[in-house]
Formats: C-alpha cells, sequence, structure tokens
C-alpha cells in the first residue's frame, strides 16, 4: 500500500490545455519513482491520452487525478470527470493500441455519470493488460 508521502492528488480544469500539467506531473512521479527516460516518456503518452478521452467525453468539469507510487515499483493513476449525458464514450481502438504500448495496465469505466480511467505503469517493464469495462483486474 502507499504511503500518504507517495500520493499526489491533481485536480486541473476539464480543458485540451491542462493536458499539460497532468504530463508533468505524471512524470515527476515516474521519476521518483525511479522510471528511466524511456518509461517516463511512455507514461506521459498514456497519460495524455487517457486525460484527453476523459475530456472528450466528460462535461466540462475539472479532472480529478490521484497518482501513487505502489509497489514494484510502479506508478498508478486514477483519473474521473463527470460525464457529458449518456453517448457513447467507449474508447478507441487507437486509444486503445498506444495506451497498451505505453503502460503496463489500463482500464476505463464508462458506466455512470462519472468516467473513470486507471494506469500501471511498471518499472519493469511487464507485458500489458487491458481490463474490459466492467471486468475486474484481479
Amino acid at each position: 500500500m502507499a504511503q500518504e508521502s507517495d500520493v499526489v492528488k491533481l485536480e486541473v480544469g476539464g480543458d485540451h490545455r491542462h493536458v499539460r500539467i497532468a504530463r508533468l506531473v505524471a512524470s515527476g512521479v515516474a521519476s521518483l519513482a525511479g522510471f528511466d527516460v524511456e518509461a517516463v516518456e511512455d507514461l506521459r503518452i498514456a497519460v495524455d491520452e487517457a486525460c484527453v478521452w476523459l475530456i472528450d467525453h466528460g462535461d466540462g468539469s475539472p479532472l480529478r487525478l490521484t497518482l501513487r507510487i505502489v509497489e514494484g515499483p510502479s506508478v498508478e493513476i486514477a483519473g474521473e470527470t463527470d460525464r457529458a449525458g449518456h453517448a457513447d464514450a467507449t474508447p478507441s481502438v487507437l486509444v486503445e493500441q498506444i495506451l497498451t504500448a505505453a503502460c503496463g495496465e489500463h482500464h476505463f469505466d464508462t458506466a455512470g455519470d462519472v468516467l473513470r480511467f486507471r494506469l500501471v505503469a511498471h518499472t519493469d517493464r511487464r507485458e500489458a493488460t487491458v481490463v474490459a469495462p466492467g471486468a475486474s483486474a484481479g
């Protein structure tokens, strides 16, 4: 379990201009976890894609992100925002492919009034795992 000092909480406006802030914070947390330069860049790409997905399907509310250094060491990033209407928010095949290449695990939750994602990146570059919406990463 992550210690309180290994957790960063960030809230940014639901606007594409603020994704840069999320990427910078994610790269800082990954550096603290001991990621090499390539792994930091991969995580930045994953955070960018996941945050843009939230913005594109959200109602303009702020993005709420929690970043944790966990055993491994790995970095876990959870993000959420309020959903805009009930249109299909399923991530595109391209987004899924990018996240599969860029981080160890990823999951999108499109059920309900809040959209969520979870990313896990590992310093040991494990095989990527995709968890279908509504399924358990078990």
